[in-house]
Formats: structure tokens, sequence, C-alpha cells
């Protein structure tokens, strides 16, 4: 019989939600892709924070970042909040994935002949 590592049980889940404007939008996990292009520009843009990185420039990629997150979320919607808003979501999505990423470690089995640390 065939072993079968089913990916799409690994798939993680999420219930979380930011809401604006009477309006919900689903913060998604991140794709690879979208996760290795974001570091990409933030690289780059700190690799430029020394010399001359504009605030606007880092706003722009904050919105960049949170739309990964949270894709069903217009730009445009993103644009029209306040910055408070856009820090307080991204420290949301930061905090859900550092939660997520330690029930994830404590759910998964130790190995024979390991402990769990």
């Amino acid at each position: 019989m065939a072993k079968l590592l089913n990916l799409d049980d690994l798939a993680p889940k999420t219930d979380l939600v930011i809401r604006f404007g009477g309006e919900e939008y689903p913060i998604e996990p991140m794709s690879v892709e979208a996760f290795i292009e974001l570091n990409k520009k933030a690289q780059k843009l700190d690799a430029k924070a020394e010399k001359d990185k504009s605030p606007a420039e880092e706003v722009e990629m904050l919105v960049e970042t949170i739309r990964a997150s949270v894709p069903a979320c217009p730009e445009k919607v993103l644009r029209s909040m306040k910055l408070v808003q856009l820090y307080a979501i991204m420290n949301f999505i930061r905090e859900q994935a550092g939660e997520q990423a330690v029930a994830n470690d404590a759910e998964e089995p130790a190995k024979e002949g390991e402990e769990k640390k």
C-alpha cells in the first residue's frame, strides 16, 4: 500500500478576520511565493533605510504585506485606513502567526526517543 502525505491536512486553517467599515475580511496564511517576494522587498527597503528611506515607501510595504495576508480586502480599503489601523492589522497578523506556530509545535508529536521541548 502506498504511503500518502496529505498536504491538505497540513494546510493551516484560520478563523481570523478583520472588520473595517462594517465589512469582514478573512486573514489567510501567506504563500511561500508572497513571503519570498515581500522579504526581498523588505531587504531592499532596509538597505536603503540608512540613506534615504521614505515613510511613504515603508507604508507601501506595509500595505503590500497586509494584502498578502488579507487578499479579500481591496487595496483601496487599506489605503483609506488610518496608519494606526494598518499597524494594528500587521501586529494582529504577527501575533496570531506566532501563536499558531507555538500551537503547531505543541501538537507535533515527539519523535521516538526524543523528548518534547
